[in-house]
This record gives structure tokens, C-alpha cells and sequence, in this order.
């Protein structure tokens, strides 16, 4: 191992320790709404690339859709002005319903449904379910998009915690689901082609569902609508005088059509509930993020839209309406979707203790106008799915009052640049303080914006990800581990099980800031290449082989490290077997 630590200490720089955590883990304290009273129906309607400039009750856009049950809703309810998503959507839907940031369940971008190598949310992560189930029956009706169908598949939602999923497992329209008139359906783990609206077929499925619960219940309804392929709906539902054929020009057109064909459907779903079930519910109608470029139209810009970390991209609807709520109110209090989860717990009078980056609304419900409960808001997109830091994009971005920090980083920890802005002077983001001479207040809020996001990096940071591609030995499947935070000083460990006993074996070794080049179609480093070496290093008689040291001074930050375990296996029919590839980066 002497010569493995020689070996790295001469290639790589000491960095200083991450900061210490600003963001204290929050749970809810149980919150009922009277002696004995029991608690609420909830019902989570989700829009699918829905930002405020869409919803008239915002009054952000002189041209937003029509949507008379959603302005409604705000009207009868508690409009949050101020709520943040992730850019993109299966990140968002993962935040609201684990209470987590993207950075802890490795979800920066969307989960391709059919892609072999796409990362799940993992569902043995705690989830709303969980928070109600002990009280509430649960349902999911709509598009799901956390899954991958050569993982868990179409029971993901069930793994969850949820009883019921009726809807699709992913966009509809694509190569093989054309669209919101023919796509496939999971219906509880069976999959199942539809030809019927979608929008509207997930109303009737909601409704056949609540006919068959008793209450309280739990309904999350995360619509496909009005996400693309655009189109003509149905008439009946909506206002629209649309040309005969979709056109880059016309997209605003048909994207408007779709929601409000979509509040329709709302409002067939509130009035076919029981009026005195309805009045023991409460309704959230909530945005994924930010309206797609193509279909954002001035004052509000098409690049910093959907997928960008701009408040067209982030700021969406979030609005509450039911018992408990005030009427006709809005709230400045900065909100994230994680927030929804400690939400529903104190309002279903339980606990979220595991929802660690989520503050419960209520408080506001009896006092909107309070100082915010969050101390700031955050979101981040990062490319690829996973825990390989660092990502070779990772942008995040923090607001605390008025003021909002953005960094962008490709590849590295470090920002390749950054972007600040102040919102209450500049809500469109058009002017970075950065670019000119900043007030001393300015300057402050910059410094302490910036550690609280390096704060939440020394969070997220994952010193050793597990790079998988073992090859199987004649005493199992070989597994290299690693520990150990790569800080000068702390110590680290590898230890391989599971390999052929007493064993001639060689620990490879390469580092490199690209991609390394990997040999014969397992994962392999190419040890020829420059810092690339080979340590002898024998299993025992139990086909193990441990060692352990203290990190050596000189590590560069940004440098991945990947290790890999070679054995000689006359066992199996090449010879020779490989543990996993691990790969390890110091922050």
C-alpha cells in the first residue's frame, strides 16, 4: 500500500475542509386541527411544466392561460408567491415527494424509463406515503417518472408506498407512445395501452379510485398535461382557436389549450367529489417547473425557461385551498417542494423526521404575512444521474431574501462562473451584480449566499462512488469497497471480499480528470496510461484482501481516482477475475 500512497501523493493538492453545515435537519412536530378531529383528505395536484407566468391568479403575465378553477382555488386559498422546484421534472417530483434535495437521492436530470443504464430514485428511500400511510389510504394517478423499467419497474410507485398507481410510467409521445391519444398505462404493476385523453382519463381513474376509499385519503395526482407533444384537445374542454397543425410559432397556442383542457378536467374532478368530502380536504395545486421555452412567450424569456436555473425555469404555482387555510391570501415566505411532505405530515398530525430538507407551511396558514420559515431556498441540475462527482454539470442556485447566487460548474467543484442576482429590482434576471460594483449590503449577500451553497456542496459531496462491472471469480462476485472523506490526514480504507483464496491479485490504479480509458469490455483502468500503475496485492485464505492509511498530503480537488482489483482465478474459464471499479474524488 506504501507504494499506492506514494504514488497518489505525488500526483495530487490538499484542500481545506468543507464547511460546516448552515441547514439543520427538520422534522414536524404533530399538529391536529381540533380535540379528536380527524385528519384531512389531501389531494396534490401536479402540473406538468407549469410555471407562473401560466396561472392568471399569479398576475406575473398580461397573457397567461385560462384557467378559472385554478385562479379560483387561489382566490378560496393561500397562493405561495415565492416556491422553487428543481428545472426539470423527475428531480421535482423526487423533492416532493422525499422531502430531499436532488443531491441526496442522486436524481439531477430525467429518469429515461427504457434506458438500461438510468438511475431509479431509489424506493427504499421514505416517501409521503410512509408519512400518511399510518392514517390515510394512497393513490398515484398520473405520470410517474422515477422508475426504470429494468429495475423496479412498474411496481416503483407501490415499492414506495403507495397502493394504487394508475397512469403512465413516463412522458407520453416518443418512439413508441405517440401521445396523449395512445400511450401506455400502468395499472398497479400491469401495463396497459389507453387510447382514451389522458388529461381525462386521469380524472376518471382518480374519481373511480376515491369511490373506492374511505376517508382520510391521500390522492397525488401528477398530471401529463400540458408537458408536450403538443396538441388539439379534445374541444369540449377548452377555448382555443387553434390552426390545423402544430408549428414552432403556434406552440403557446396549443400548450394554452392544454391546460386549460386540463382545468376543465380539475373542475370536473372537484365537483364530483362529495361536497362534504371535499370540505374536509385540502387541495394543492403545484408546478413541476417552469414553462418549456417553446412555449413562453414576453415578457418572460424562452432561455431562461424549463431547464435552466432561472425563475422562469424554478418559480412555479403553489397554492392551497381547504380547511384550516385562509381565504383569498398570499404568502412572500420562501418555499421548496420538499416542503410539501412536512406539510401533509402536521396536517395528517404525524412526523417527517426523515424528510431532512423540509419545513411544514402551516405555520402560515394562521399567519402568512410572518418572516419567512426558511431561511432560503434552493435547487440544482446536474448531468449524469448518480453519485460520480463531480458532475460534469452541476449548476445550483440559493436565495435568501431578496438576493439569489447561481454558480455553474462543468466537471469540477469550482464555479466555472457565477450570477447574482437582486429579484425584487430585477424579477427577470437581466442585470448581474457581478458585472459592475456591488453596495457593501450587496457584497455581504453575495459572501454569505456563497457559503451557505458550499455548505450544501460539503453536504452532497461523495468522496467514493461505486463504479460496478465486476467479473465473476470462482468464489463468488469480487467487491472492492473504499472509505474515507480523501482530507489530508483521514483515513482510508479498501477492502475486497469475495475474491479467489490465496490468490495472486493486483490492485490497479489510474487517475485523470476525463474519462479514463477502459480495456476489453469490463471496467478496467488503462494502467499503461499516464498515472496508471499495478500494486501486488494477494487475497488471504479467505479470498480478501484489507489494507488501510492515513491520506496522504497533496491530493488535487477535482481529480478522479479509480481503483480496481485484478485476480489471477484458475477457477473460472479466462483465468482471471475483476472486483467493481470504485472512484474516488477529494472536494
Amino acid at each position: 500500500m506504501r507504494a499506492l500512497v506514494a504514488f497518489v501523493g505525488a500526483l495530487l493538492l490538499a484542500v481545506p475542509a468543507p464547511i460546516a453545515s448552515a441547514f439543520t435537519d427538520v422534522s414536524t412536530s404533530a399538529w391536529a386541527p381540533g380535540a379528536g378531529a380527524a385528519p384531512p383528505n389531501i389531494l396534490v395536484l401536479f402540473l406538468d411544466d407549469v410555471g407562473v407566468d401560466l396561472i392568471g391568479a399569479y398576475g406575473e403575465h398580461p397573457n397567461p392561460a385560462n384557467t378559472p378553477v385554478i385562479n379560483s382555488l387561489a382566490a378560496g386559498g393561500l397562493l405561495f408567491r415565492n416556491a422553487w422546484s428543481n428545472p426539470s421534472c423527475s428531480p421535482s417530483r423526487s423533492t416532493l415527494l422525499t422531502g430531499r434535495f436532488s443531491f441526496r437521492s442522486g436524481l439531477g436530470l430525467g429518469t429515461g424509463w427504457l434506458s438500461p443504464d438510468t438511475l431509479e430514485l431509489d424506493p427504499d428511500t421514505p416517501s409521503i406515503a410512509d408519512v400518511v400511510a399510518p392514517t390515510h389510504r394512497t393513490a398515484v394517478v398520473g405520470k410517474w417518472h422515477l422508475a426504470s423499467f429494468f429495475d423496479s419497474g412498474y411496481d416503483h410507485a407501490l415499492q414506495m408506498g403507495f397502493e394504487h398507481h394508475w397512469g403512465p410510467m413516463a412522458n407520453v409521445g416518443g418512439f413508441d407512445d405517440p401521445g396523449y391519444f395512445d400511450y401506455e398505462k400502468n395499472v398497479d404493476g400491469v401495463p396497459q395501452q389507453n387510447s382514451s385523453y389522458a388529461t381525462t382519463e386521469q380524472v376518471d381513474d382518480s374519481l373511480t379510485l376515491l369511490s373506492t376509499f374511505d376517508e382520510p385519503w391521500f390522492l397525488y395526482v401528477p398530471f401529463t398535461a400540458p408537458h408536450g407533444p403538443f396538441h388539439a384537445p379534445p374541444p369540449a374542454l377548452h377555448s382555443v382557436s387553434l390552426p390545423a397543425s402544430v408549428s414552432a410559432a403556434d406552440a403557446p397556442l396549443f400548450l394554452h389549450a392544454m391546460l386549460e383542457a386540463l382545468d376543465t378536467e380539475i373542475g370536473r374532478l372537484l365537483a364530483s367529489i362529495d361536497p362534504a368530502v371535499l370540505a374536509n380536504t385540502v387541495v394543492f395545486v403545484i408546478g413541476d417547473n417552469g414553462t418549456a421555452g417553446t412555449g413562453t412567450t414576453p415578457p418572460f424569456d424562452p432561455d431562461h425557461a424549463k431547464n435552466t436555473m432561472y425563475e422562469g425555469g424554478i418559480n412555479v404555482p403553489f397554492i392551497v385551498n381547504g380547511p384550516g387555510v385562509p381565504v383569498g391570501d398570499e404568502c412572500d415566505g420562501l418555499v421548496n417542494l420538499t416542503d410539501l411532505v412536512a406539510t401533509v405530515a402536521e396536517l395528517c398530525g404525524t412526523t417527517a423526521s426523515q424528510a431532512f430538507d423540509s419545513v411544514s407551511l402551516v405555520p402560515y396558514f394562521s399567519d402568512p404575512d410572518q418572516p419567512s420559515l426558511r431561511p432560503w431556498a434552493y435547487s440544482e441540475r446536474f448531468n449524469p444521474n448518480g453519485f460520480e462527482q463531480p458532475y460534469g454539470i452541476w449548476d445550483r442556485t440559493l436565495r435568501k431574501g431578496r438576493y439569489k447566487l447561481t454558480q455553474y460548474r462543468t466537471g469540477s467543484f469550482t464555479p466555472d462562473s457565477e450570477e447574482f442576482f437582486d429579484l425584487q429590482v430585477d424579477p427577470f434576471e437581466t442585470n448581474n451584480l457581478l458585472n459592475g460594483s456591488m453596495t457593501s449590503g450587496q457584497g455581504r449577500a453575495y459572501t454569505n449566499l456563497g457559503l451557505t451553497l458550499d455548505s450544501l456542496l460539503a453536504q452532497a459531496y461523495v468522496p467514493w462512488a461505486d463504479l460496478g462491472k465486476a467479473k465473476f471469480g470462482s468464489n463468488g462476485v469480487p467487491s472492492l469497497s473504499a472509505t474515507g472523506d480523501l482530507t489530508e490526514g483521514s483515513g482510508v480504507s479498501l477492502d475486497l471480499i469475495q475474491a479467489a483464496p490465496n490468490a495472486f491479485a493486483y490492485l490497479c490504479a489510474a487517475r485523470g480528470n476525463a474519462s479514463v480509458p477502459f480495456l476489453g469490455g469490463t471496467l478496467v483502468p488503462n494502467v499503461v496510461g499516464p498515472g496508471g500503475t499495478v500494486i501486488f496485492a494477494p487475497t488471504n485464505a479467505l479470498g480478501q484482501f484489507s489494507t488501510s492509511t492515513i491520506w496522504p498530503p497533496g491530493i488535487p480537488s477535482d481529480t478522479p481516482l479509480y481503483l480496481q482489483h485484478w485476480i489471477v482465478d484458475p477457477g473460472v474459464p479466462f483465468g482471471y477475475s475483476a472486483s467493481n471499479a470504485v472512484r474516488g474524488v477529494a472536494f
